[in-house]
């Protein structure tokens, strides 16, 4: 069993308490233990779907395509492709779009 070592208060309606307690009590387990238990679970659960982007079905679709079909390199990053293949020795294509293979 670990070392409690934070206390934490809560001021909630009587309606709400007596609800936690009938619900502690059905789990079998103490108040302060059915609070803890249910307050991490829902912690676990907002910084799992903070993890998670939902976007609409459209927008899956455009960046689906994008991925699809990607845009030709532009002239800068050609001429860094270029340069790193001088370096290393690699055979340079003629060829737009295949500097290296």
């Amino acid at each position: 069993m670990s070392i409690k070592s934070q206390k934490i208060e809560a001021q909630i309606p009587q309606d709400r308490a007596e609800r936690l307690i009938y619900a502690a009590a059905l789990a079998g387990v103490s108040l302060s233990t059915f609070m803890v238990d249910a307050a991490a679970a829902a912690a676990e659960r907002v910084i799992a779907e903070s993890h998670h982007t939902l976007v609409s079905d459209e927008n899956f679709k455009s960046l689906l395509g994008g991925l699809d079909a990607p845009t030709p390199p532009f002239a800068a990053l050609q001429r860094a492709a270029k340069s790193v293949a001088v370096a290393q020795g690699l055979p340079i294509s003629e060829k737009r779009n295949d500097v290296g293979n």
